[in-house]
């Protein structure tokens, strides 16, 4: 029921003179479906830090953000005695998502750190490090090729995703240098060695983790939505950075070594 304050003789001819298509191919009043009354309630203020304000929701908004901004201070320019401010879950997400950027950031510059002290190398870790761009860009195309968007938990599935495939080139490259060292290898049969000896922990540690995602990639119950952006970015990440670990990223250690 449809409750309309200030009924009129107008809206009662709309209602009667407005016909429905029903399913039994019959043509049905309006007015056998909504009714007009009057109603009284309460009034209602909204109220914060600043005081009394009014809001206002913002629907189906084909520009940007900062453009509806821009217009809106336009506006109320030529009303001295208003004031606005912006607020809502785009300004949340979009804080976190600085949040996590600079953790990434910083993350990254202390592994970096890391591996220079570990391999004695300024460029090496440089190498290795290539691989979380390329991910990244490859989780990002997975999520615009699915329809969904950057958000908190696909920030978050990055995050998480740099951190497991970086440590599988951390390991290949370590048990290359070992083998060259003590074991007296060149560097093709190093690359070769270690391939073999790595393969199948590399393989396993991101098939496991791709199979325990894919429940979340394919699930359609409550949480969905929160679900799958992590589920796309970690998968996508993982079956990229498989070959870039196993052979990207050797081979751009061959080239180092050749012409260092």
């Amino acid at each position: 029921m449809v409750e309309i304050s200030a009924p009129s003789l107008q809206y009662q001819t709309e209602l009667q003179q407005t016909f429905i298509l029903s399913n039994e191919k019959q043509y049905l009043p309006l007015s056998e479906f909504v009714s007009l009354g009057t109603a009284t309630d309460y009034k209602y203020l909204n109220a914060g830090s600043s005081g009394e304000f009014l809001p206002l929701k913002l629907h189906n908004y084909s520009g940007s953000i900062s453009e509806f901004e821009t217009k809106t201070h336009k506006v109320l320019a030529q009303f001295p005695e208003l004031s606005v401010s912006f607020g809502g879950t785009i300004y949340t997400t979009q804080k976190l998502l600085g949040e996590l950027g600079k953790v990434l950031i910083i993350s990254v510059l202390l592994l970096y750190f890391i591996l220079a002290a570990q391999f004695d190398s300024l460029i090496l870790p440089l190498l290795i490090l290539i691989e979380i761009p390329i991910d990244i860009a490859a989780a990002g195309f997975a999520l615009w090729a699915f329809g969904s968007s950057l958000n908190v938990m696909s920030a978050i599935g990055m995050v998480v995703m740099s951190g497991i495939i970086i440590n599988d080139s951390i390991l290949k490259i370590d048990v290359i240098n070992r083998l060259m060292k003590y074991e007296g290898m060149n560097m093709e049969d190093a690359m070769h060695e270690g391939g073999k000896r790595r393969f199948r922990s590399i393989v396993m540690t991101s098939m496991t983790t791709i199979l325990a995602l894919a429940p979340l990639f394919f699930s359609t119950g409550l949480g969905n939505e929160l679900q799958k952006p992590l589920a796309i970015t970690l998968i996508v990440g993982l079956l990229v950075g498989l070959p870039v670990s196993l052979y990207l990223v050797p081979y751009l250690y061959k080239l180092l070594r050749k012409f260092s």
